[in-house]
């Protein structure tokens, strides 16, 4: 239930807009108006919200003891989404410190950001593991190649080369050029239109279907971390995606259900490639060199 004069944690905010976009769409209305009967129809809302996970959530997002310091000693942002394997968002963070207003900001649903080098596992290996490009323990050469008529190559964050080595190290201490290499392989056009049309990123631009953005993740647009959640469940999920969702019925005051709303789900990769994808994942926490070795133990 809500609380008057109370402010909502980010699920929530997150769920109004939904329910808000679910009425216009069923009914036609304008915003304001949906808005209007969202708060005074006396619908009750089954939401996908795991309360304890929600109050976990809030408990450190809130606390600006967890946060990241910058160079100036200023808050840095972040966001959180935690979602189940059938597309139900469970809980969310939209903002590092003291939540003040509602249906503000919220970073997970409305911040498209840079994915950096989360892309690699996204929009290289698992297609080129998919179309049989590459294995599990495939060799690739880690060199200096140029791309687009020779004016452009990866350099990668160590500054040099380590020539022959398997997809499992590359991935494991997130090399730029054999995502990038992958990603020519594959064609940056497949590649791009895995991420758009598969995958549901919906703020990539024409611009991001390129060497640069879909191999090492410097977009021009970018995704959030509720389109960037929903697409690594793929590697745990046999393979679907699923189109994530915060409510699941509304019913009117009378206890008639209005709506129903089932996340949708399509076949984004084969239930082997999302077995094999996932290994590796893991050996970048787990690797000797593993560049998410800081997440181990929890």
């Amino acid at each position: 239930a809500l609380k008057e004069n109370a402010v909502n944690n980010y699920f929530v905010d997150a769920l109004i807009d939904d329910v808000v976009k679910a009425l216009m769409e069923k009914y036609g209305w304008e915003k304001e108006h949906a808005e209007a009967n969202f708060y005074n129809g006396g619908y009750k809302i089954l939401s996908t919200i795991n309360p304890e996970i929600q109050r976990v959530i809030d408990s450190v997002y809130s606390d600006s003891s967890y946060s990241l310091k910058g160079s100036k000693g200023e808050l840095l942002q972040g966001s959180m989404v935690v979602m189940d394997y059938s597309g139900n968002v469970l809980g969310m963070a939209g903002g590092m410190g003291e939540k003040t207003e509602n249906r503000g900001l919220n970073r997970a649903t409305m911040s498209p950001r840079q994915p950096g080098s989360t892309i690699k596992p996204l929009a290289a290996y698992a297609p080129a593991i998919e179309r049989n490009l590459i294995t599990y323990s495939s060799m690739v050469d880690d060199k200096s190649t140029y791309y687009n008529k020779d004016t452009w190559r990866p350099v990668n964050w160590y500054r040099s080369f380590k020539g022959k080595v398997t997809v499992e190290y590359a991935l494991e201490i997130s090399m730029n050029t054999i995502p990038v290499y992958l990603v020519d392989l594959l064609t940056k056009q497949k590649s791009y239109d895995f991420l758009t049309g598969t995958l549901g990123f919906k703020n990539l631009t024409a611009f991001d279907a390129d060497y640069a953005p879909l191999g090492m993740g410097g977009t021009n647009g970018g995704n959030t971390t509720l389109e960037s959640a929903a697409a690594f469940a793929i590697f745990g999920n046999k393979g679907r995606y699923y189109e994530p969702i915060t409510f699941t019925k509304i019913l009117d005051q009378y206890d008639n259900v209005i709506l129903t709303n089932e996340s949708s789900s399509t076949i984004a990769i084969s239930e082997d490639t999302s077995i094999i994808v996932n290994k590796l994942l893991q050996n970048v926490v787990k690797g000797a060199e593993g560049t998410a070795a800081g997440a181990r133990g929890y």
